[in-house]
């Protein structure tokens, strides 16, 4: 996974991470609000593996999430931000005690 710097991020503003996947690839970026506009701090993307290609559309999603906060970790850890993604059933993690499994 590599990643690509685009803007220097500041401490005091607000980040966004949003996410998404495809059959072949997961792919994140990273933004944060600078003067009212959403700047792109970081994008990065990755390949499936074999494994990963059988996961179904709502897993790969979460893939794609999880490697995003894995790359962006140093900047989002112990800090509010907000997580964007396309798909509307990982909402059911929010509602969700005790998620299982993956």
């Amino acid at each position: 996974m590599s990643a690509t710097v685009l803007t220097s991020p500041t401490d005091e503003k607000k980040y966004a991470s949003e996410t998404d996947a495809s059959e072949k690839a997961v792919s994140a970026v990273l933004s944060q609000w600078q003067n009212s506009e959403l700047k792109v701090i970081s994008y990065v993307s990755r390949v499936v593996t074999p494994a990963e290609k059988s996961y179904c559309v709502t897993r790969k999603e979460l893939l794609a999430v999880v490697c995003g906060l894995r790359q962006y970790r140093h900047f989002l850890l112990a800090r509010r931000f907000e997580l964007r993604t396309d798909h509307a059933a990982l909402t059911f993690l929010l509602k969700s005690a005790k998620p299982v499994g993956q």
